[in-house]
């Protein structure tokens, strides 16, 4: 084997497509550690990939990426439109030798890029760690896939994130330890991760805003184990996603609605709870042997929320119905006269009871099963509101609340009434009232507050000095 010297090399770069001007020959093929300043694009990733066969460490840190249109750039298949501040597209494979940049060990991507491109580090089997700047919003199809020594990969703090593309890291077997998913992902791609079998621990971020982990996403990542989280709000679980992951202890644990594929849990011999509500339903109609090798498992999931046919259920074993309740909304307003009442609406599927913090605020047996809570209040005596906690609680299940805010007491001034002073024959006592000036405080709902007045006169008799009695 031939060892090479260490030569390093700062260069600055003032428009994209330079590089091969600024390298001479000689550095081009010598060259093992090299920074880059400046402005480059997709042609001069080309020069990197093809022309410097012993480069070993990259900063591009401090360049910007121009966006580059023409046949001269990384992708050999025509002409291109390669974006700005995105790693290109085939950046450090070459798809016509059907191989990667493998001597490239070290790559420090700069703080502007928002894209890294499809098959760009694809087969750099020398790569051995990789850091995504938070800027960066997707990780396109095979960008890291056959990174064979890829031992580290490593999201920014703050990560924008959202779509990890098909295969981005597949056969990435040199990942170790903990994958943690970014809170903002919100799709894995097909493969995503298949055959990382050195990974020991997989996590979403929370909150999660993922949705969709696609077909084999984690397939045969058998060194995974644990307790694995799916967040609630995933919709789609796609076939063979966590198929040889043969030592989870838990697959799922949410009230995910989710679409079940076939094999989701293919294998996963020590798969023990799959919770699931009827308020957001898991869809398996259509999957099969999403359950078959669940050796020994015990499944939790709603009766009224999942359904197993024989073709579908494969070996589960046990399947139990999980303990939930919901209620129709945690926070309502009561008007401040006695005996005002909210009614909410309970879901359920257990015995539960609910408790007021504050005497004013009475609330009605607890049930079992679906069910209806009143509360009741009583008369506020202030002009203030008030305000209650219920707390409504059932075994199994985290206790919810609903707050309680009561309007307070109608408060009203009239000030300078006026009325006619003299009587003409009319044959009536009625006289014509302007009720004056109407000021208070309305109730907390926004209830108006309408004012009207009467008067009559002490006798029908025309004339002056009458007694006027007015009345609201």
């Amino acid at each position: 084997m031939m060892l090479h010297s260490t030569v390093e090399k700062t260069v600055d770069v003032s428009a994209g497509g330079s590089l091969s001007l600024v390298l001479s020959e000689t550095e081009l093929s010598t060259i093992t550690n090299l920074t880059i300043r400046g402005t480059i694009d997709a042609r001069d990733f080309k020069t990197i990939r093809d022309n410097m066969d012993h480069l070993n460490s990259l900063d591009i840190s401090a360049v910007m990426i121009e966006g580059y249109s023409g046949t001269s750039g990384t992708n050999e298949a025509g002409l291109i439109t390669y974006p700005a501040n995105t790693i290109p597209e085939y950046a450090f494979y070459n798809s016509n030798r059907n191989n990667g940049k493998i001597g490239l060990s070290t790559i420090t991507l700069p703080s502007s890029v928002t894209a890294i491109g499809d098959f760009s580090f694809c087969g750099c089997r020398g790569l051995t760690s990789i850091t995504i700047p938070s800027s960066v919003l997707s990780i396109g199809n095979s960008a890291f896939q056959y990174c064979s020594k890829l031992a580290s990969l490593t999201f920014r703090p703050v990560s924008n994130i959202s779509i990890i593309g098909d295969y981005a890291f597949d056969s990435c077997c040199g990942l170790t330890g903990v994958l943690s998913i970014p809170s903002s992902v919100a799709s894995i791609g097909v493969a995503a991760f298949q055959y990382c079998s050195n990974l020991t621990s997989l996590t979403f971020e929370m909150p999660s805003r993922i949705n969709a982990i696609e077909n084999s996403a984690f397939e045969s990542c058998s060194g995974l184990t644990g307790a694995l989280t799916i967040p609630a709000s995933v919709k789609t679980i796609g076939k063979y996603a966590f198929y040889g992951c043969s030592h989870f202890t838990l697959v799922a644990n949410s009230s995910l609605g989710a679409s079940l594929g076939g094999g989701v849990s293919f294998k996963c011999n020590n798969l023990i709870s799959l919770d699931s509500y009827p308020t957001h339903p898991t869809n398996i109609t259509s999957s099969a042997n999403v359950y078959r090798n669940v050796d020994n498992s015990f499944l939790k999931a709603s009766s009224s929320a999942i359904s197993t046919p024989a073709e579908q259920s494969g070996d589960l074993l046990y399947l139990e119905e999980s303990p939930y309740f919901t209620l129709s909304f945690s926070r309502t307003t009561v008007a401040a006269s006695s005996n005002s009442i909210a009614v909410v609406d309970v879901k359920s599927n257990i015995t539960w009871t609910a408790v007021s913090d504050k005497p004013w605020l009475t609330v009605s047996q607890g049930a079992t099963g679906n069910g209806t809570l009143t509360l009741t209040a009583s008369a506020n005596p202030s002009i203030i509101t008030r305000a209650a906690t219920v707390t409504v609680s059932g075994p199994g299940v985290t206790s919810q609340t609903i707050k309680v805010t009561q309007a307070g007491l109608i408060q009203v001034a009239i000030s300078s009434p006026s009325v006619t002073l003299s009587k003409v024959y009319d044959g009536n006592n009625s006289v014509v009232v302007s009720p004056g000036v109407l000021s208070g405080v309305a109730e907390a709902d926004g209830t108006d507050i309408g004012l009207v007045a009467t008067g009559t006169y002490d006798n029908a008799k025309v004339g002056t000095g009458k007694t006027i009695t007015v009345k609201y």
